[in-house]
């Protein structure tokens, strides 16, 4: 598998796309500006916000300020040099490496999927 140290990633910027704003998502995006990677990265979101899901109960029951849980992306895309789309995606094609998205197809290199998980309790009484 080629990686972003490998030679002949160096000699061209390689276009990495992210999907998903979450944990994941956004320090892969953030750490690929800070280590300065030869690479074009670009983070796809449905929301243009990171919600901290931790904190959620907390700023319901008036703990904790609800600005305080929900940060913007646009400024780390700024200081970590990332492009953010706001948008849905609706396939992935891996072998022409293309994701559809609402607002658009975006060609890739590296694919990073990092949009999260939903639970689901298959209609078992008492799981949920």
């Amino acid at each position: 598998m080629q990686t972003l140290s490998d030679p002949e990633s160096r000699m061209s910027t390689a276009r990495v796309l992210i999907l998903g704003a979450g944990f994941a998502g956004l320090a892969t995006a953030i750490r690929l500006g800070k280590e300065r990677a030869k690479a074009q990265v670009t983070l796809v979101s449905r929301r243009n916000y990171h919600l901290f899901t931790p904190l959620l109960y907390q700023a319901a029951t008036g703990l904790v300020d609800p600005d305080h849980i929900a940060q913007m992306v646009r400024p780390a895309a700024r200081k970590y040099g990332f492009t953010l789309f706001e948008g849905e995606v609706s396939n992935v094609d891996i072998d022409a490496k293309t994701v559809q998205t609402s607002f658009g197809d975006l060609a890739y290199d590296y694919l990073v999927l990092a949009i999260g998980s939903e639970t689901n309790d298959f209609g078992i009484r008492g799981v949920s």
